[in-house]
């Protein structure tokens, strides 16, 4: 009875020792313990058990527990009716041992290949990628919630800074405010069964999770610093959310814990976090309770993958790893609406007109060559009215921003029956004119009015013909009558069309400012894409940046080779100096020049538009952006119209010639004015300058810390 006993204990030891062993190869300190495919194990069994468990149910084990005293058995898709208990009377052993392969059972499409994870036998994740999330951050942001975040012009896809973490909790303490950032890649469960997660964070928060490694299929299953409208009783107007906790607490509201979901032993879910700091602490944290366990806890690292390499704002060439993750995805939410339709040039007609209406001189009073008063051009600018109303009014609560104002109906109809009675002269084919936009500007200067000149767009139809006329030209109403048979209240302006064809040159300039720069790309992109327009090159003048490779970005980007050009330039930063490298990179003086700033929002219709408003010769182009108001997007409109600034000003490379380009001897090494004085040189030139509020023409609030500095 001793020597059974001791071989009893013996045995109870060797299994002890075993778990140890077969512990650490599951547990390596590289993190990749998921990754290991099979354990050969030496282990024995009595008659007892091989009842309970047949032979082909041991060689389907994935040993996270063992037989030994009131530990469970788990097996590979832990369902409850799986589970077998083993009570310590249970451990008697044979004599022999008994050598078998434990395998774990992978998910179908999931495969470890040399560290490495594939996914339906495309590399997902590789070996180096595991123990960590991708981390991206977004600084300069106001506000509390993750929709400011959300609402930022350069995100999703232009983070200020980019890294990895190795756990779902983040703190920067007291050492940074008022930023956004993204923790996201794929979280790896060890057991298969129900999961329960919980987010607490200082200030808001929320976690996205998706039913697979696609971030398409995400949903958001946590948060703080949101409102479930179950918790809102009918009638009753929602209360300011919650935006904080303390650093493990997850009961502040209800939404920090998620309800519970099942997750597959071995799968990769793609997970995102987001995270609003405003100002004061700051920290996120992300917890989980697994199966079995009753308590939530950190999610260790060696449950983390990330879902891309980090660290580039440009994209390597044929690097075609890892898949890249393209497109808005749920958590995203906000997409930009189009301000403004657009009509594609390449159906308008410009000369049209010429033929039905007499043609007139025009010019405006306070545009003709003489010399203008320092700084005071600006002042004489004239502003446009519109119609149909362009929404540029912009009201918030009790406040109202100036907008382009609306045409008076009288004048409408007026231009409607003028030119409906002259078109009926001209052709017995008309049918009717049907108006889609008129833009009114007055000839005026210190109350003398002499007339108006109007942009007409509008199509016009015909009794032998199933497609209309679409006409984009301006014509001219004359204010004084006159007693002649011959003469028409309206007229075609001799000299005065636009050029629908015409190449359009943007001018920007940047020092380390990366993260705007492939915005602006990005946007430029989306005109090319919309518009199809070639007929355009984005030029940047870049006084040796060090955050991004911009000259990379523009070879990678989507415009072609003629629709881009990279100006390096050194020293310190110096607006008009590089500016006036744009204008001096342009050979051909029928081509449009326009300088941009940084910091913007185009809508699709912005080159034609530049276009439509730049006249060789007689007019430049002046737009009025919208500046938004810290934490305030296009699709949330809040801010002032920035009738001051003239910094977007274009006009054709002959008439920059003509002006004497940028004022690089006198703003070379200061700022302030060099706008206003440009539209002085303008006027003294005898150029109109053309001022109007373009809808969907936006600035985003930023802070001026660090620009321009290397």
């Amino acid at each position: 009875m001793a020597n059974l006993k001791k071989r009893f204990f013996a045995m109870v030891f060797v299994v002890v020792v075993l778990i140890f062993v077969v512990s650490q190869i599951l547990m390596k300190p590289d993190y990749q313990s998921v990754l290991i495919q099979t354990v050969n194990v030496k282990i024995s069994f009595d008659q007892a058990v091989k009842k309970q468990l047949t032979v082909d149910q041991i060689l389907n084990l994935t040993i996270s527990a063992v037989p030994v005293e009131d530990q469970i058995v788990d097996l590979p898709l832990l369902k409850e009716e799986q589970l077998v208990e083993r009570e310590r009377d249970d451990l008697h052993f044979l004599e022999e041992d008994v050598n078998i392969t434990i395998p774990k059972i992978l998910p179908s499409g999931i495969k470890f290949r040399d560290g490495n994870i594939l996914v339906n036998d495309t590399l997902l994740v590789r070996k180096d990628m595991i123990g960590y999330l991708n981390h991206e951050i977004w600084t300069n942001i106001s506000g509390l919630l993750v929709d400011d975040l959300r609402l930022d012009a350069r995100f999703p896809h232009n983070p200020s800074k980019c890294g990895k973490l190795s756990s779902i909790y983040n703190s920067y303490g007291l050492g940074i405010d008022n930023y956004g950032e993204k923790l996201f890649g794929y979280i790896i469960p060890s057991k298969t069964g129900w999961y329960r997660f919980a987010i607490a964070s200082d200030d808001s928060s929320e976690l996205w999770l998706s039913s697979d490694h696609q971030p398409k299929n995400m949903k958001k299953i946590a948060c703080l610093g949101c409102i479930n409208p179950k918790d809102i009783p009918a009638n009753i107007p929602p209360p300011a959310p919650e935006t904080f906790s303390r650093k493990s607490d997850f009961y502040v509201h209800s939404m920090q814990i998620s309800n519970l979901t099942s997750l597959e032993a071995y799968r990769l879910y793609y997970i995102e976090v987001y995270h609003k700091e405003g100002g004061g602490a700051d920290y996120v944290n992300v917890n989980w309770q697994t199966p079995g366990d009753k308590e939530l806890h950190p999610v260790s690292r060696e449950h983390l993958a990330m879902a891309s390499y980090f660290g580039r704002l440009s994209k390597e060439k044929n690097d075609s790893f890892p898949p890249k993750l393209n497109g808005h995805f749920p958590s995203h939410q906000m997409q930009r609406p189009m301000k403004v339709q657009y009509i594609g040039d390449s159906i308008v007609q410009t000369t049209v007109l010429k033929e039905v209406l007499p043609s007139c001189v025009y010019q405006p009073i306070y545009a003709f060559p003489r010399e203008v008063l320092r700084y005071t051009g600006w002042k004489e600018l004239p502003y446009t009215a519109n119609y149909p109303d362009d929404h540029t009014w912009q009201r918030n609560g009790r406040f109202t921003f100036e907008g382009n104002a609306l045409i008076e109906q009288e004048n409408v109809n007026f231009i409607l029956n003028e030119f409906t009675k002259v078109m009926r002269i001209y052709s017995k084919e008309f049918k009717h004119f049907q108006l889609r936009f008129l833009e009114e500007t007055p000839n005026a200067k210190q109350g003398r009015l002499k007339g108006w000149r109007y942009l007409l767009e509008g199509a016009i139809f015909w009794r032998n013909q199933s497609e209309p006329t679409n006409i984009s030209q301006y014509i001219y109403r004359r204010q004084l009558q006159s007693l002649s048979p011959d003469y028409h209240d309206l007229c075609s302006i001799s000299g005065f069309q636009w050029k629908r064809h015409v190449k359009v040159n943007i001018v920007v300039t940047v020092k380390n400012l990366g993260t705007w720069i492939r915005h602006l790309i990005q946007n430029m992109e989306d005109i090319y894409r919309s518009t199809k327009d070639e007929n355009f090159t984005l030029i940047i003048c870049d006084f040796n940046s060090t955050d991004a490779n911009i000259s990379e970005m523009l070879e990678n980007s989507q415009l072609k080779p003629h629709m881009r050009r990279y100006i390096k330039l050194y020293g310190a930063f110096v607006k008009v100096k590089a500016l006036q490298a744009g204008l001096n990179s342009i050979s051909d003086p029928d081509e449009i020049v326009m300088t941009l700033d940084l910091h913007l929002t185009m809508p699709i219709g912005f080159i034609h538009s530049i276009r439509k408003h730049t006249i060789q010769g007689r007019m430049a182009y002046a737009p009025i952006v919208f500046r938004l108001s810290p934490g305030y997007t296009e699709n949330d409109m809040n801010g002032v119209w920035g009738t001051l600034g003239h910094g977007l000003l274009g006009m054709f490379q002959s008439d920059w010639k003509t002006i004497g380009g940028q004022n690089v001897a006198e703003f070379g090494t200061n700022w302030g004015g060099e706008d206003w004085e440009t539209v002085d040189r303008s006027l003294s030139a005898g150029l109109e300058v053309f001022r109007h509020r373009y809808p969907g023409l936006v600035h985003y609030y930023h802070s001026h810390n660090g620009m321009w500095k290397g």
